[in-house]
């Protein structure tokens, strides 16, 4: 008597937020990369360099553009310098950004969602450029006039 068993090989289950395992994404870690950096470049400019240059720029009697005036605002809000301020800014900025981050990696982990955590996080990125960006434009016009007005003032 000669028995045949058929064993039915089941499929890999594909790893899912269901599975417990998490998902990973090249692409995704690479925009969660660019957003970190960008911002805490940003905020640590703000917190540190634009802090001295506004001492600086205010020792010398400049008049400061719009760009600059607001870069000044938002740095004396980063440091918790403003007056009636409760709570420093990048404290702030931490508890926004860790939720937020945490609500994109909830949402990234499912295959359907994770063009969207993908799209708001490369949004975010080019955001924190602008500010990076806005940053230097804000400190490099006041330097460009302080510079000139002291060649003026040489022999």
């Amino acid at each position: 008597m000669i028995t045949s068993t058929v064993t039915a090989q089941q499929p890999p289950v594909p790893a899912t937020a269901h599975s417990g395992r998490s998902l990973s994404h090249p692409a995704l870690n690479a925009v969660i990369l660019a957003t970190a950096a960008t911002w805490t470049i940003t905020i640590l400019i703000l917190l540190f360099i634009v802090p001295r240059f506004e001492t600086t720029f205010r020792d010398t009697g400049l008049n400061l553009s719009l760009a600059s005036r607001s870069l000044f605002a938002a740095s004396r809000w980063t440091c918790g310098t403003s007056p009636g301020q409760l709570l420093p800014g990048f404290l702030v900025l931490c508890v926004v950004g860790l939720t937020v981050g945490v609500t994109l990696a909830a949402i990234s982990r499912h295959p359907r969602t994770r063009p969207l955590a993908t799209f708001v996080l490369l949004a975010l990125a080019l955001l924190g450029l602008a500010l990076l960006v806005s940053t230097f434009v804000g400190l490099f016009e006041p330097l460009l006039r302080l510079i000139s007005t002291l060649q003026g003032q040489r022999p």
